[in-house]
């Protein structure tokens, strides 16, 4: 009798243990532009999150400049979408354009550089509330 539930301890436990485990690998990333995105920019980082179930809007934030943007996107053909800001201060920082999505990542032009984002993430993450973003 001692035995069974030693037994029944150990693969209980075995079984939680590997819950966790698994619970801990990270998600697949896919080859849709839903997500979230990095740009490795040796100074400081740039993210964005792009999300079609929200309007098709997208989300950039600059935590050096403490800058929060909120824009959206259209599909313009396989792999190419549209990105365009609301306002026109915004639209100085991130200009209307069209990105190509290759690889899980895309290129931006960002108040006037070129910048490479690439998918970090396949949930998109905001840093803060959302009705910080203009």
């Amino acid at each position: 009798m001692k035995r069974k539930t030693a037994l029944g301890i150990v693969l209980a436990v075995l079984i939680i243990a590997g819950y966790y485990m698994l619970a801990d690998i990270p998600e697949p990333l896919s080859d849709e532009l839903r997500g979230s995105y990095s740009c490795d920019d040796a100074i400081y980082s740039r993210i964005m999150a792009i999300d079609p179930d929200d309007d098709n809007s997208f989300y950039y934030t600059d935590s050096k400049n403490n800058c929060r943007i909120k824009g959206v996107f259209g599909e313009n053909g396989e792999n190419v979408y549209s990105i365009s800001c609301g306002s026109e201060a915004n639209k100085a920082i991130i200009p209307d354009q069209s990105i190509v999505l290759g690889d899980r990542s895309f290129t931006l032009t960002v108040s006037g550089q070129q910048l490479t984002f690439k998918k970090v993430h396949q949930a998109p993450i905001l840093y803060g509330d959302d009705n910080n973003y203009r």
